[in-house]
């Protein structure tokens, strides 16, 4: 499929590596966003560690590292359509008919995203402590395979999330000089 001819899909490789790339970036920003709560702590006489283990410091963290990354990607596809991964690999996310993509498809694509590229890495590391967390890590490394296998069988090589999202990557034109 390509939606026209200056907007051909962008090749799976190439996604692959934005996603790796993406990663990398919400690493850093997940890392800052941390570093917030834990400069705060000690200005209140707590030891981060101490408010670490409670649940709630730990629930609390979750989400607002959950809201932040989220508010980067869905805003990012919805304004522009491109991360800064995207720009950097030249590509852009737009629906099956070249549209910019809108807030309903963009939470789709995250949350689908979500299950399938986070979920083992959070499950990794959690089943790491918990054993009995090892069925949950293998249920999620096989949807993972399922995301990714996916692209082999489709017809235009897309991503489970992208094709039940109804989006598509498209790469862009490099800039004029």
């Amino acid at each position: 499929m390509m939606l026209s001819d200056d907007m051909p899909l962008a090749g799976t490789g190439r996604r692959l590596l934005c996603l790796v790339y993406e990663f990398v970036i919400l690493f850093a920003l997940s890392f800052v966003v941390l570093l917030i709560p834990m400069a705060i702590l000690p200005l209140f006489g707590q030891q981060a560690n101490a408010a670490a283990e409670q649940h709630w410091a730990w629930r609390l963290l979750w989400l607002m590292l959950l809201g932040v990354n989220a508010w980067y990607l869905v805003r990012s596809w919805t304004r522009g359509g491109q991360t800064l991964a995207m720009r950097a690999w030249r590509m852009r996310l737009v629906t099956l008919s070249g549209q910019p993509v809108g807030h309903k498809q963009a939470i789709i694509r995250l949350a689908l995203g979500t299950l399938g590229y986070v979920t083992p890495l959070v499950m990794a590391i959690w089943s790491h402590a918990h054993p009995e967390g090892k069925p949950l890590l293998w249920s999620s490394l096989a949807f993972l395979a399922i995301m990714l296998g996916w692209a082999m069988l489709d017809k235009d090589r897309q991503f489970l999330h992208d094709r039940l999202a109804g989006t598509c990557i498209v790469r862009t034109p490099p800039l004029k000089k």
